[in-house]
């Protein structure tokens, strides 16, 4: 029996295969539609495209990597790397292969040569697996990023540039956001100066709401001027000024912007030390035209008032008491000294007025020159006076003024009576301690009525030359004390509140020498005849 098929059998075969043979070319067709198309899309693809065979080799490439070599497609299929790339190039895409042939994802590649120019580029390259998970080739995208990563590097370095500059800026800075339309804020960043000024850490406070860390900001004008800033973008400037005793604790200049973001910065500029010195210089300046007069005409008058009360004097002495002129010499005697202990005062402010130092047992001088100047006067003085009190070297004539001056205020601020607490103590100056004094040892003497105070607005001014609030008064006692303490190297200083009184705080510096202590010796009278003679350099 034959197995060869019959007639019918071959022209049924033909036709099936006829049948498959057009499905083919339809299938054929369509796959190379379909490449047509995924060449024209991966051709137009801004980024590159490849493919490599287990051999390394490029089996395919877009036309945008053909664009980026400087190359034709065909000029580049069937090479190997080294084979296109110079040989540093081609030792970094070697290695990048090895990794990818391991199995790993590589993302970026650094420093290619590319058109004489180094390049960066991200990149996908995955391996490619066959159905046993054997890798037989890798395909990759590569992006330019070059011009990105400069920006990216650039950026980092300012950024870094900015914060070191920020972080060490020697005047504070304080970033907030707005909360609630800005009801309150909450503290974005904080340099170190911003740190030690507001005596915080930003660990502590970043996140945190400006008025839960600082409760009484509402009360200050910063407040104020962060929520006018965030609502009318326009700059505020607040000055802060702090009063604590005798010293300014804080003057702090603040201004205030607004970011494009919308954050709110603040800067704060500690001008403490530099109001000290300018409040210092002031203050000498006036001492310095007061000097300047004072030794101008100081010595001249006093020279007069010596003629007058000399003349006065004598006629005084050939007159009974019971002559009726006797009263009048005696009222112009009177004011004539009077008058020189004025000119004595105006001696202080100049080069004249230089005191004479001596070690000098300061608890007994303040005890006489208190006493002396109370007698009489409704108020009483109490003293709280320290027994080991350290020494001091000043001119005691000028301290008796000082004090005198002080307690004559005291007594005249209570006009109905009332105590005068004295009191002495040693104290220690450390650098920071905000007084305007060299650090070291200082002898501290306080005095302290319960009168009706000073107003805020004339504590400045008390110790100007010739401001008073009395009706009557020279307004020179203060203004010499000041002087005085300030050429004994010290420092004077009020805190008053009105209704409750005032403390006059004086500051000297201590000496390391021992207090001579004077044995008394008895009064010696002299007499006898003779003539005195008065000299000066008084031109007529």
């Amino acid at each position: 029996m034959s197995n060869k098929p019959t007639y019918e059998e071959l022209i049924q075969k033909i036709g099936q295969l006829e049948q498959k043979n057009v499905i083919l070319e339809k299938e054929i067709k369509k796959a190379y539609e379909e490449k047509e198309k995924f060449q024209i899309i991966v051709d137009k693809a801004v980024d590159s495209i490849f493919y490599k065979d287990s051999d390394r080799k490029y089996t395919f490439i877009n036309q945008s990597m053909a664009n980026l070599l400087g190359c034709n497609v065909t000029d580049l299929l069937g090479k190997l790397p080294e084979e296109i790339f110079d040989k540093e190039d081609a030792a970094i895409i070697r290695e990048v292969d090895q990794r990818n042939f391991n199995g790993e994802v590589v993302n970026e590649i650094r420093n290619l040569t590319i058109n004489k120019k180094r390049c960066t580029f991200h990149t996908i390259q995955i391996p490619i697996r066959d159905k046993d998970k054997k890798i037989i080739g890798i395909t990759g995208i590569v992006r330019d990023i070059t011009g990105q990563k400069i920006a990216e590097d650039a950026f980092g370095d300012s950024e870094a540039q900015f914060q070191h500059f920020f972080e060490h800026l020697p005047i504070g800075v304080a970033v907030y956001e707005s909360v609630n339309n800005g009801e309150d804020f909450i503290f974005v960043n904080m340099n170190q100066a911003g740190q030690r000024l507001s005596k915080v850490s930003i660990d502590d406070i970043r996140g945190k709401r400006l008025t839960h860390i600082f409760p009484s900001v509402r009360d200050l004008g910063l407040f104020e001027a962060l929520q006018k800033t965030w609502r009318t973008s326009k700059p505020c400037h607040v000055p802060f000024c702090q009063y604590k005793d005798e010293r300014i604790i804080q003057w702090v200049e603040n201004r205030v912007f607004k970011l494009p973001s919308g954050k709110v910065v603040a800067i704060y500029d500690d001008r403490t030390e530099l109001m000290r010195l300018e409040e210092g210089l002031r203050q000498a300046q006036k001492m310095e035209a007061i000097g300047t007069l004072a030794g101008g005409i100081a010595h001249d008058f006093n020279n007069m008032l010596s003629v007058i009360t000399g003349n006065v004097s004598y006629v005084l002495s050939l007159l009974d008491r019971d002559d009726k002129i006797f009263e009048v010499l005696s009222d112009v005697l009177k004011g004539t000294k009077q008058a020189k202990n004025l000119t004595h005062q105006l001696l202080t402010f100049s080069k004249g007025g230089e005191p004479i130092k001596k070690p000098c047992n300061i608890n007994k001088l303040i005890e006489e020159s208190a006493r002396f100047v109370t007698s009489g006067a409704k108020s009483k003085c109490e003293f709280n006076l320290t027994n080991d009190l350290w020494a001091a070297e000043v001119d005691s004539g000028q301290i008796n003024q000082v004090i005198s001056n002080i307690v004559i205020n005291a007594d005249q601020s209570m006009p109905n009576s009332g105590v005068i607490i004295i009191r002495t103590e040693n104290t220690r100056i450390q650098k920071d301690s905000g007084l305007p004094l060299p650090a070291g040892r200082y002898i501290k003497i306080s005095i302290e009525d319960q009168g009706i105070g000073i107003k805020e607005e004339h504590i400045p001014n008390i110790f100007d030359p010739y401001f008073t609030t009395k009706q009557k008064g020279s307004g020179l006692g203060l203004a010499t004390a000041y002087s005085i303490v300030k050429k004994h190297g010290g420092q004077i200083s009020v805190y008053s509140e009105i209704g409750k009184g005032s403390v006059f705080n004086i500051y000297l510096p201590a000496s390391l020498r021992d207090v001579k202590k004077f044995v008394n010796k008895e009064q010696i009278t002299h007499e006898g005849k003779g003539r005195i003679l008065i000299m000066d350099d008084h031109q007529y």
